[in-house]
């Protein structure tokens, strides 16, 4: 090598130099041709529509002006919408979709409107194209879903089953299968596109200005029905200022229950609409032929009705004033009077009388009287513009008495606790009579305590009606603080 001339070394460095540069220019060419043989459009396979995504394909060409009707046909019957228009108060005018048949009705408007865009805006998921049996896809062309368009042209879709893999359903177009997501309405019943029945009572104001008060005034109940063995009725009376019940007895009903019936009824909010316009079959198979519980009532100046059928888990059937409709409502909407009986509405004690309210009471024991009077003084130093304030006095038999004596001995006659309203014949003659006058109010109010065929309770009755039961102990104290009065007996 050492023989090689420095001319030799260049031109074998050349050569060496050039057949790089060769094997790279192949090298390129080679990768330019196989790109063109791989990507030549002829060499493609063709594309198979049913197996391959479609993406957001719209299938059907139109414009929502162009809807006119459209039916709905499925396993749960048949409905028809139809397109109109609403113009506001500033002239602008806007789409909205009426409900056939239930124009009277309180109808998921919003809801109509985004079904109809299965007609007009149907986005594709995926195309399976034409198959040999619909019905392996749930589609059954005796039920089918129709758009009637403005120009006369109708498009039928058939909607079939779901498909899992997608979240949409399959349905057929001009006998092709897509999938595509299908608003609930199309597999829906109607029933679902009708609001909930509500009740929404406002309340009563009194005073002016920044002395107005808001309030409730509940003047009348009637609860009755199947799941009651007799009526229970309430009624407000004006002078007292307070609700009695006044069958199947007579009794104050404590503020609280007012309070909390006042607040359901003015709020009653179904949860569902369960028939749309029933038969008087479906109105049997919820109950509603015979209703269970109603209510009717007077609350501020509104008067309603409630019915209650069948419960269905926790909720009734329901149908409320002369809607047709039947609903559903949970049952703790109206639990206040559908699931109360006599005792929840009964005062809790023999008497709700305030000892300070009473001018006289004629006690009638075992056969001795004591006739207490009271009499009262207005304190006019005490007094002022919004209350008044009395000094009192009682006297036993025309004998000067210890005010506070008397409130005692009639509190614990008065305040002995209620146990049942089971009536009975009574055993015997009234062992204790009170004939009881108030400063206001008119009449006087007769109550009995009877002795009962057991030994462990006495029977009370009110102006000669039955009234209820209590435990004979509970007039121990009575019986203890009347051996005080001994001394005034006739």
């Amino acid at each position: 090598m050492s023989n090689v001339t420095n001319n030799e070394k260049k031109r074998m460095k050349k050569q060496v130099r050039n057949l790089l540069v060769m094997i790279c220019v192949l090298i390129v060419l080679g990768a330019g041709l196989a790109l063109l043989i791989f990507n030549d459009p002829a060499k493609k396979e063709p594309e198979h529509s049913h197996e391959e995504t479609a993406g957001q394909t719209k299938l059907i060409d139109c414009d929502e002006t162009d809807i006119s009707v459209i039916t709905v046909n499925n396993e749960n019957g048949s409905f028809t919408f139809y397109q109109d228009s609403e113009t506001d108060e500033d002239g602008n005018v806007s789409l909205v979709y009426r409900l056939q048949g239930y124009e009277d009705k309180a109808v998921k408007e919003g809801t109509l409107k985004n079904a109809a865009e299965l007609f007009y805006n149907l986005d594709c998921i995926k195309v399976i194209g034409e198959v040999e049996n619909p019905a392996d896809f749930g589609i059954d062309r005796s039920v089918f879903t129709a758009c009637l368009y403005k120009n006369g042209t109708a498009k039928e879709i058939y909607i079939g089953n779901a498909a899992a893999e997608s979240g949409g359903r399959y349905l057929e177009i001009d006998g092709v299968i897509y999938i595509a997501s299908v608003n609930t309405v199309y597999t829906g019943a109607v029933n679902n596109l009708v609001d909930g029945a509500k009740l929404n009572i406002p309340k009563l104001t009194k005073g002016e200005g920044d002395g107005a008060e808001e309030y409730s005034l509940l003047e009348s109940l009637k609860i009755s029905g199947e799941m009651f063995t007799q009526d229970i009725v309430l009624e407000y009376d004006e002078e007292s200022g307070k609700v009695f019940m006044t069958a199947p007895m007579k009794t104050e009903v404590p503020q609280e229950k007012i309070d909390e019936l006042a607040e359901d009824f003015a709020s009653v909010s179904t949860s569902s609409t369960a028939v749309v316009n029933p038969t008087e079959e479906e109105l049997k198979s919820c109950g509603l032929d015979k209703p269970q519980a109603v209510a009717e009532f007077v609350l501020n100046n509104e008067s309603h009705v409630i019915k209650l059928g069948n419960t269905e888990e926790n909720k009734y059937y329901c149908m409320i004033d002369d809607d047709s409709s039947v609903y559903l409502v949970v049952k703790g909407q109206v639990a206040s009077w559908a699931e109360s009986g006599v005792m929840d509405f009964h005062s809790p004690t023999v008497g709700s009388e305030n000892f300070d309210e009473i001018s006289e009471i004629v006690l009638t024991v075992n056969g001795k009287s004591f006739d207490i009077v009271n009499t009262r003084e207005a304190d006019e130093n005490s007094s002022t513009d919004e209350v008044e304030y009395y000094s009192y006095e009682s006297t036993v038999n025309g004998q000067a008495s210890v005010y506070e004596e008397c409130r005692w001995l009639t509190k614990y006659l008065l305040e002995a606790a209620i146990l049942n309203t089971d009536e009975e014949v009574p055993a015997g003659d009234a062992i204790i009579t009170a004939k009881i006058s108030r400063y206001e109010g008119e009449g006087v109010k007769t109550l009995e305590i009877f002795p009962s065929e057991s030994n462990a309770k006495y029977i009370v009755h009110v102006d000669g009606v039955f009234y209820g039961n209590i435990r004979n102990t509970s007039l121990d104290d009575f019986f203890t603080k009347l051996d005080d009065f001994m001394f005034y007996a006739n």
